[in-house]
């Protein structure tokens, strides 16, 4: 449906580029998505609640909004793992301008991409996955769909297996993100929002990339760098899931250690 109205659109707007009318297409499909998701929700996921069952609740509120800036804090970690060793060479020079156009656009893509990703891919996809299959699967399943449909692959072999392994471990980041947020989006959203907006300001004015930059270690791209296929970035998602996944078990910990101890009286 959302094809059908994008085509509809050249033919009736000829002045609109080809990436206007394919972003009136996906606010349509994606408009679409949104009012099925409450019967799906209901008949597919036996859930009343589709923005419980999509991640979307607000309450608590302090959680809530504490996730999302820590996502925001996390994207900004990331950022800077690259940045400051590609501004330690002669492939990176500090620009810094900045200008409202370029902010505007920037704030623009962290909430609509953030969120309507977030929602599609952690928010429904995720749910499907796990729902057919054991939750381990589904997160590696879901990994894998996020990683391909967002690879470009007139890139060359090794610059898209780069993406491809990049986006996998992000997908997985997120998904575990969402376990330790308790089935919440908002710290998803945050880090998801923050990458793509963080990295539209860093490319579009604060900073001037070299064509030379190796692609093998920063990501290919060149002056119109891609980080994400990168080993730094590759690197810097391994070590954040280790880390994530350390807190999972911390917090799980409670539950099949101490309490159980305390249940049989080790403990007052």
């Amino acid at each position: 449906m959302g094809w059908i109205l994008s085509q509809l659109f050249s033919f009736a707007f000829l002045k609109l580029a080809q990436n206007q009318i394919a972003l009136i297409g996906t606010i349509f499909s994606f408009s679409v998505f949104l009012l099925l998701m409450p019967s799906w929700s209901r008949y597919r996921w036996n859930h009343a609640n589709y923005i419980t069952s999509l991640g979307l609740n607000w309450l608590p509120l302090n959680r809530s909004i504490k996730s999302l800036f820590r996502g925001f804090f996390y994207s900004f970690v990331l950022i800077s793992f690259i940045l400051i060793p590609v501004l330690s060479t002669s492939w990176g020079h500090w620009k810094g301008e900045l200008n409202i156009g370029v902010l505007l656009n920037a704030i623009a893509l962290a909430i609509g991409v953030g969120f309507a990703e977030e929602v599609i891919f952690r928010g429904w996809l995720l749910t499907e996955m796990n729902f057919l299959v054991r939750p381990q699967l589904g997160c590696i399943f879901h990994a894998s769909i996020f990683s391909v449909v967002h690879a470009r692959f007139n890139i060359g072999f090794w610059p898209l297996i780069g993406i491809l392994i990049g986006l996998f471990l992000l997908g997985l980041a997120l998904a575990l993100i969402k376990k330790l947020d308790i089935g919440s989006l908002w710290g998803c959203i945050g880090l998801h929002g923050g990458l793509v907006g963080g990295w539209f300001v860093v490319s579009n004015g604060l900073v001037q990339f070299s064509p030379d930059t190796p692609g093998w270690l920063f990501g290919p791209g060149g002056s119109e760098l891609n980080p994400i296929g990168g080993f730094l970035a590759i690197f810097a998602l391994l070590l954040f899931l280790i880390g994530q996944r350390i807190a999972f078990a911390i917090g799980r910990a409670p539950f099949k250690g101490a309490r159980n101890d305390s249940s049989r009286g080790a403990f007052p």
